[in-house]
């Protein structure tokens, strides 16, 4: 049961992705920032 809420949702999510390639680009892009700055903290303790 919970696998197929996990495709459903997998689905939907891909379908979405399809239709806004600008949201995704940009959801990437802020996604590397934030992984970008998590580093920064770790590394100079912010």
């Amino acid at each position: 049961m919970i696998l197929n809420i996990k495709i459903i949702i997998f689905k939907g999510i891909n379908l979405t992705q399809i239709k806004n390639m600008k949201f995704k680009k940009s959801l990437l892009c802020f996604l590397i920032l934030s992984g970008a700055l998590l580093k920064a903290e770790e590394k100079y303790q912010l």
